[in-house]
């Protein structure tokens, strides 16, 4: 049985390197998950799970996070 791990990363600043250890997962004989966890920019890869079903499973909009004001 093929073990997942999820990389939790924000692929608009860190894809290469979320990308970089997806691959060393699978060449170990895992599986990697890349869930994108960034608001800044457009993703550098093609995550598994997106930013918007980040902010959706937690109850929101991508719109409404990039919306908030910052403190």
């Amino acid at each position: 049985m093929t073990k997942t791990v999820a990389v939790l990363a924000p692929l608009d600043t860190k894809g290469v390197e979320a990308d970089y250890l997806a691959q060393q997962i699978e060449a170990l004989g895992g599986a990697a998950l890349l869930v994108d966890i960034g608001v800044v920019g457009n993703p550098a890869i093609e995550p598994g799970v997106s930013r918007a079903q980040v902010a959706a499973a937690g109850g929101t909009s991508l719109d409404e996070i990039l919306a908030a004001p910052t403190r």
